[in-house]
């Protein structure tokens, strides 16, 4: 699975919870987008985001990766289960 498909997967998954969260289309862009900060989601919303992405591509994203690996901005995440596959 490429970076690519991770990425379309995170800015749907995204968008499906907040539809008017102001996602970048340039793709250095959107990577560059912190989750709460940039596109609004709430705690909450980042737990079940990353649900998704174990269910979606196979994954599991331990608690403590979550603040080590700095995985609320969509590039270190996209990175990290790119790195799992």
């Amino acid at each position: 699975m490429s970076k690519d498909a991770i990425r379309a997967f995170l800015k749907n998954a995204v968008l499906e919870v907040k539809p008017d969260a102001a996602t970048a289309e340039d793709p250095a862009d959107f990577e560059a987008q912190h989750l709460i900060e940039d596109l609004g989601l709430d705690s909450l919303d980042v737990i079940n985001l990353l649900f998704s992405l174990e269910e979606e591509f196979g994954v599991k994203i331990p608690e403590p990766d979550i603040d080590a690996h700095d995985l609320y901005r969509v590039g270190a995440l996209t990175g990290y289960v790119s790195e799992r596959l």
